[in-house]
């Protein structure tokens, strides 16, 4: 009987043989590095594989044309395992229909994500944005009034795994959370309230949606003017949600007291100056504890499926 080949394509030091040691018990495994393959690249690459395990920085994207030549090449693949959460693209829908397991690596990075989070928020209501601004122009640096958490109400939107570490690490700081979700969650000391009441009490507000066609732009001019006067915001989930013009205006206006969230939404924008505005690089999962949950179930993926027990499969 051959033995299973599972082949690892990735970009460099993202995985070691250390992380793979259990699956090579079980099948043989083709180690590549790559900065970019195409999808006739890696069809290619995974000619002799019974399964693979890909870096999502390798690939653009998967179409449904790459699991059809699967199945017209006749090539043994059965499961793809991939680093990371959001699957939109590689087709998970075409992945099914042409019989491939497509797999994701869920809350890997619930705990450094939420911490970073909770850093943002408490970095920007201490105005240490501000002191380091004057440092690094050169200004004669000067005490900021800053804020406190104690005592303060603090809204989540969106409960998730995220949401809810966020909430779980605010407990010791004696503050009210209040919360937004889709869904009825029975989390200990959170109130549900509705999204607009959310931004009508909270002090502070810390987004925890994911990315869809009806989140996308849902902190607009009009939710946005719901908000308490000189409401702090903290976007760890996606700049998407939030339409920088109207954050603009109601930083302004004062409306909106400062924002922390993502580089990559506010470069190139009139926020990316703004002095109440904290943009960081997309790094809040980027902790060695992190990696190692990621390694450990992106491995993992591949080892269970071998067992017959497949894991965190797309529907």
């Amino acid at each position: 009987m051959n033995k299973l080949i599972t082949t690892i394509v990735t970009i460099p030091d993202m995985i070691t043989s250390d992380d793979w040691q259990l699956l090579s018990k079980k099948s043989d495994v083709q180690y590549i590095e790559r900065d970019k393959v195409s999808e006739d690249e890696l069809l290619d690459i995974i000619a002799k594989s019974d399964y693979l395990m890909l870096n999502r920085d390798v690939v653009d994207e998967l179409t449904d044309n790459f699991y059809k030549q699967i199945r017209e090449r006749r090539l043994p693949l059965k499961a793809i395992s991939t680093d990371i959460t959001g699957m939109s693209w590689a087709a998970p829908e075409a992945a099914k229909k042409h019989g491939i397991l497509l797999m994701n690596t869920p809350n890997y990075s619930t705990v450094s994500v939420a911490e970073f989070s909770l850093t943002a928020l408490l970095f920007l209501i201490k105005k240490l944005n501000l002191v380091f601004q004057d440092r690094i122009t050169g200004k004669e640096e000067k005490p900021y009034k800053n804020d406190v958490l104690t005592g303060k109400t603090v809204g989540i939107v969106g409960l998730g795994h995220i949401g809810t570490k966020f909430a779980e690490l605010l407990q010791g700081f004696g503050v009210k959370i209040i919360a937004w979700d889709r869904k009825e969650k029975n989390i200990p000391n959170v109130t549900q309230l509705s999204l607009e009441e959310v931004l009508r009490q909270s002090d502070y507000l810390s987004l925890h949606l994911k990315t869809a066609d009806e989140t996308i732009g849902l902190f607009d001019a009009k939710l946005l003017a719901h908000a308490k006067e000189g409401q702090y915001i903290i976007n760890e989930a996606d700049g998407k949600l939030v339409d920088n013009d109207a954050l603009l205006e109601a930083l302004n206006s004062g409306k909106v007291g400062g924002y922390a969230g993502s580089n990559s939404a506010v470069a190139g924008t009139p926020l990316a100056k703004h002095q109440n505005v904290i943009a960081f690089p997309s790094q809040a999962w980027f902790t060695d504890h992190s990696l190692n949950l990621l390694r450990q179930i992106w491995v993992g993926n591949i080892i269970a499926t071998i067992d017959g027990k497949p894991e965190n499969v797309m529907d």
